[in-house]
Parts: C-alpha cells; sequence; structure tokens
C-alpha cells in the first residue's frame, strides 16, 4: 500500500520524565518490546508504504544515527537533520528535502491509526476548504489538559479546526478532541515557518494555522492504539501491550 513516501519524524527529546530508562540514552530508543520505540513508529508507516524519512534530531543525536545508519539494513532510506530548538525550527530544518505533501509526526508517539484515512482525507476534503495540515485527532476520555486540544466547527469530529489550545485548563475548552501528534502537512506550512520568535509548532504555529483556516481535522477510530511514552506509567502499559499483541502474533505495530 503507498500513499506518500517521505515521513518527517522529531526525535531529539530528552526523556526526562522517563529516567532512568534515559539516563543513558536518547528518549525514543528506548527499549519496547525488543526494538526502540522510534523503529515501531518507522515500521508502522513502513507498512502504508512510505520509504523515505528526515529524521530531526539534537539531544544524543548519536543514539539514533548510530543505530538507523542509512536505513538500507530496514529497508528505507534515512536523512537527518540536526536541530538544538524547539518543535517549529525543527519541522522547517526539514524544508531542504520536501517537494511534495509528506506525514510529519513525533517519535515518542505510538499508534496503529489507518494512515491512508488520513492521507485521504487531505487529499479529498481538506484541501477543497484551504486547509495545508490534516491533524489526527483523538476523542480523549481523560485529562486533556497534557495535550493540545481542537476545537472543530459545529462540534463535530471532523472539519475545519477553528481554534487550537495546547494544554488548556478546563475553562478554555469543553472538546475531548486532542493533537495525536500524526499529521499530513502540504509544502506550504513552511511559509509559516521561520519567525525567531517561534519555538513551539504546536503552541504557536498549530493555533496560527488554525485561525487562518488552514486545519482540517479527522477523528481517529476510537479502538485505535494510541500510547505517548511522555511518563514512565505510560512506557510500561506500552510494554505490556505490545509484548501482548507480538505474543498472540497481531504484529498490531
Amino acid at each position: 500500500m503507498s500513499i506518500l513516501n517521505k515521513a518527517v519524524i522529531l526525535c531529539g527529546g530528552r526523556g526526562t520524565r522517563l529516567a532512568p530508562l534515559t539516563d543513558d540514552r536518547q528518549k525514543c530508543m528506548i527499549p519496547l518490546a525488543g526494538k526502540p520505540v522510534l523503529l515501531h513508529v518507522i515500521e508502522h508507516f513502513k507498512k502504508y508504504g512510505v520509504r523515505e524519512f528526515i529524521l530531526i534530531t539534537g539531544y544524543r543525536k548519536e543514539d539514533v544515527m548510530e543505530f538507523f545508519k542509512d536505513g538500507s539494513q530496514f529497508g528505507i532510506q534515512v536523512a537527518y537533520t540536526i536541530c538544538e530548538g524547539g518543535t517549529a525550527p525543527s519541522l522547517l530544518a526539514a524544508k531542504p528535502w520536501i517537494k511534495e505533501p509528506f506525514f510529519f509526526a513525533y517519535g515518542d508517539l505510538i499508534s496503529d491509526f489507518d494512515l491512508k484515512a488520513l492521507f485521504d482525507a487531505h487529499t479529498k476534503k481538506a484541501k477543497k476548504q484551504g486547509a495545508i495540515v490534516t491533524l489526527a485527532l483523538l476523542e480523549f476520555p481523560g485529562d486533556v489538559s497534557r495535550f493540545g486540544v481542537a476545537e472543530i466547527e459545529d462540534n463535530i469530529k471532523e472539519g475545519r479546526i477553528e481554534k487550537f489550545i495546547e494544554k488548556p485548563t478546563p475553562s478554555e475548552t469543553s472538546s475531548r478532541l486532542i493533537n495525536a501528534g500524526l499529521m499530513v502537512c502540504s509544502p506550504e506550512v513552511f511559509d509559516y515557518l521561520g519567525d525567531p520568535d517561534d519555538f513551539s509548532f504546536e503552541k504557536q504555529v498549530l493555533p496560527r494555522l488554525a485561525k487562518d483556516g488552514k486545519v482540517y481535522g479527522v477523528t481517529m477510530d476510537a479502538k485505535s492504539l494510541w500510547i505517548d511514552i511522555g511518563k514512565y506509567e505510560d512506557y510500561q502499559k506500552a510494554r505490556c501491550i505490545l509484548e501482548k499483541a507480538m505474543g498472540q502474533g497481531q504484529g498490531m505495530i
């Protein structure tokens, strides 16, 4: 199955909340069910035909580069760019490799989302509404204050995102739709990057894009696997789920 051929993945996090697992390695390289977290992420993209990866790294970059090298041993092509800044300048650093729409993801978020559904929404619906980013959303039952929260017009589960609030308080929004850390971007997204004051793509750039009507949101299947490997308890949860799936031969990721 081939949809888009290129993915940009952020993989420069320190993972201080995952200590001691991250005392001697980069966050996305901690082992999970027998392989680094980042390899799980890449293998899911590979199932959908993605073969070219731009890995944006910084902190302990050698952990990532020495493991993946040029990607040939995994049947992919890997290019690297180094950025010690935030997520906004990190995405901008990938611009020289981008000429067409691409996936943009975080290297510490594991999911089994339907990437074709996200791609189809971008090409068949979002573009018709003038959007240049199609964001995977998840209806989250718990505390949304840890995440970026989207408000879609008419309070539906798919459509143009009217507002985006990063880590809101309960009084700021009633929406339960969180940024799932995966999106399809058209190259025009780079027109919104480059401001020297921008550090965070989530806190600064996405709200600006939403204000201009440039972000389309798609709520993923509620039964989808989605785990943010941000805290130690989340890591332990992911390990149990993946080891169980692999033991049953499901090959979820």
